[in-house]
């Protein structure tokens, strides 16, 4: 349900207020509600019809008379409920027969759970209760002559489009949605992309090109606190925020009260690693300090403060007066509990390591090599210095220069992970893993028996990748990733180690050049996949642009309708 807030400056209490409009249901409960930057205002029912909240003096002529002839037989109707009515934009056949609790009890309707608008793009989102999502395009009321209709685009299954298929048989309910669009540079359209999460708290996600057709339909399993046991019980997660790279699932914990629990994760492979934390929802007293009662806390309603959306959140009103210098952050989050309103602030590792690098704070980076690996670190650094790479500054910030020394300094060390490679150098390969993910499962090439071979992945994605893998290959040049340094062996299983204090001189030397020589080969291998690695990038940059270009151009249609002659010319 949606959250909406007023506040007034005499007093500290939070209150809505009401109006004296109010629109006829005919039984149908609503369930979802959502306005848009123009101020339209869509509501699902648990029928699955998707209704409109209008106002008379933006309907036609004709549709005036209909309702003024409907209000003169309707009497009893207060003349400010008249004020608007509820347009349908849906046509079921059993809709208007059968009730709506017999609908849903006979399985007839799929209940509406989530609507979300893309202003930007002009377009509505519908999310059922099955995993179907509707997306829909709507014109702006500004414009008088504007039609109130709504024009279906597409149609997605989400349990069935999804690859892999979603897994496990269980009964799942589909309970939120969130799109984003993204202009691509030397591209002349925008990518979307639509993010589905399940009440298993599985994150399904959906790539659309501009003309709204599908590119990719992917899902990543629930973390594993979310997923106590596959295929026998399940924690029904009840409210989820769906972000680009991070998303908050709220689920009940062992202690009887609701809990956060974020992730955040670029690959959508179900089998990854992501970086998962853990927030109990508590009370907080009239002082704003976290309460330790014994009251049970549950989450009423979510808001999103961070959505990319034409829309005005009045929540930054209120900040001062009720959350005193409390710092909303980059990504605020607004929790409605029985107890109280909690803000909180979705944080990135990196954002936290950068936060340590710059303010030179050498323990709190030492806690996180401690708390998450060598390679998670060297991670977040690579993140950094690609970061730093992108913002076109000739002089390197302090963070960019303590990011990569940190990254050269445990990039040294063997990876636990991975046998014969470095932490660095795993690093440097799972940041490829993750551009090339869109791509690396599927035949980017189709061939057809009585036709040219055709791209099956979009141009958007294709010019992406690409300049993912020149934003790396520039971090790798300014940063000199791969500069030649002695690695440390020692402590792993290629290391030597004596067994006996007691040894000769002649045992001694020969372990000492033993030693050296086997550097000396560790070091070799390095290098050799260091400089294999470069070539790949650079290689398939040059690849991408190339079928970037034929995709565009249709050149080789045009190669084949070239004479001999002319191909030799060629």
């Amino acid at each position: 349900s949606p959250l909406f807030v007023s506040n007034y400056p005499s007093v500290r209490d939070l209150s809505l207020v009401p109006t004296d409009m109010s629109i006829p249901t005919d039984g149908i409960l609503i369930v979802s509600i959502v306005d848009s930057a123009c101020g339209r205002i869509f509501l699902g029912g648990i029928d699955g019809g998707l209704y409109e909240f209008v106002y008379h003096s933006n309907g036609t002529v004709g549709s005036k008379i209909v309702r003024f002839m409907t209000s003169m037989i309707v009497s009893s109707t207060p003349v400010s409920s008249r004020m608007v009515y509820r347009k349908d934009h849906t046509s079921r056949y059993l809709g208007g027969i059968l009730p709506s609790n017999l609908q849903s009890f006979l399985g007839v309707s799929d209940t509406l759970e989530v609507l979300f608008v893309l202003s930007s793009e002009r377009l509505l989102f519908s999310l059922s209760e099955r995993g179907t999502v509707t997306i829909y395009s709507y014109e702006s009321v500004d414009n008088p002559n504007a039609s109130l209709s709504l024009r279906k685009r597409c149609r997605i299954n989400v349990s069935t489009s999804s690859t892999p298929p979603l897994p496990y048989s269980q009964d799942r309910q589909f309970i939120a949605l969130s799109a984003s669009t993204m202009k691509l540079e030397f591209m002349e359209s925008n990518q979307i992309t639509v993010f589905v999460v399940s009440s298993f708290g599985e994150r399904c996600v959906i790539q659309l090109s501009d003309n709204l057709r599908i590119t990719s339909c992917s899902y990543r399993a629930a973390p594993p606190m979310i997923l106590q046991s596959v295929g026998i019980g399940f924690r029904m997660v009840r409210f989820a925020v769906a972000r680009k790279d991070s998303f908050v699932l709220i689920d009940r914990s062992d202690a009887h009260t609701d809990r956060l629990v974020s992730s955040f994760a670029t690959r959508l492979a179900a089998e990854t690693v992501e970086t998962v934390s853990e927030t109990i929802v508590a009370a907080e007293s009239e002082s704003g300090t976290r309460s330790n009662s014994a009251t049970d806390s549950y989450v009423l309603a979510v808001e999103d403060l961070s959505a990319s959306d034409e829309r005005t959140h009045r929540f930054f009103e209120i900040q001062q007066e009720n959350f005193e210098q409390q710092s909303l952050g980059k990504d605020p989050l607004l929790v409605l509990t029985n107890t109280g309103i909690l803000v909180y602030n979705v944080i990135r590792l990196s954002d936290i390591l950068k936060k340590y690098l710059s303010s030179g704070y050498e323990r709190g980076v030492q806690q996180l090599i401690e708390l998450y690996g060598a390679f998670e670190v060297c991670k977040m650094c690579l993140l950094l210095m690609t970061r730093g790479a992108a913002s076109g500054k000739q002089s390197l910030t302090s963070v960019d220069t303590e990011a990569a020394r940190i990254f050269l300094e445990l990039g040294k060390t063997p990876s636990p992970n991975v046998r014969s490679i470095s932490v660095k150098l795993e690093a440097y390969l799972e940041c490829i893993a993750e551009i090339v993910a869109p791509i690396w499962s599927h035949r980017m090439v189709v061939k057809r028996p009585s036709d040219f071979p055709v791209l099956s992945v979009q141009n958007v994605q294709l010019v992406q990748i690409r300049e993912d893998l020149v934003l790396l290959k520039e971090c790798t040049d300014k940063f000199d990733i791969f500069a030649a340094e002695e690695l440390n062996v020692n402590g792993t299983e290629s290391g030597m180690e004596l067994e006996s204090e007691q040894v000769s001189i002649q045992d001694l030397l020969y372990d000492q050049i033993h030693v050296r020589t086997h550097e000396s080969a560790v070091r070799s291998v390095e290098q050799f996949k260091e400089h294999g690695l470069q070539r790949l990038i650079e290689r398939t940059i040059e690849a991408l642009w190339v079928l970037t270009i034929v995709s565009e151009n249709a050149f080789h249609r045009l190669y084949a309708t070239l004479s001999a002659s002319e191909r030799d010319q060629l």
